[in-house]
């Protein structure tokens, strides 16, 4: 994952709230359904304990940290591991990423903080 992902939850309505560690719970017991590892659930949970609110609404679902970062957050897991698994969370759908043009983060116009977004879909199975 380049220095500078986006990282984002997405298919998230505008007036709809989550608890993000009972939508973490949700996404693990549908894991197979997802075709998702327990280590990719493990980055998962990584990007969301970086999103400071447990609830979770639409328009503010960004997280940021560097991959060192959110690698120890995952338990020191291995950088080319760290990548492997966040695009198999992009595959699922899970997350979403945006690289910025020179690889650094960024800040959105009008919000003040660098953009990182941690994504996953909030329908509830």
């Amino acid at each position: 994952m380049p220095c500078g992902s986006a990282v984002g939850l997405q298919n998230l309505s505008n007036d709809k709230t989550v608890h993000k560690w009972t939508l973490f719970r949700d996404l693990t017991e549908a894991k197979d359904r997802l075709g998702v590892t327990d280590r990719a659930l493990a980055i998962l949970q990584a990007l969301l304990s970086f999103h400071q609110e447990t609830a979770l609404t639409s328009g503010d679902l960004i997280v940021y940290p560097s991959n060192r970062e959110l690698a120890l957050r995952a338990h020191g897991i291995a950088p080319a591991t760290l990548r492997r698994h966040l695009s198999a969370l992009v595959d699922a759908g899970l997350i979403i990423r945006r690289d910025s043009p020179n690889g650094k983060r960024y800040a959105r116009k009008g919000q003040g903080r660098a953009s990182r977004r941690p994504s996953a879909s909030t329908s509830r199975r």
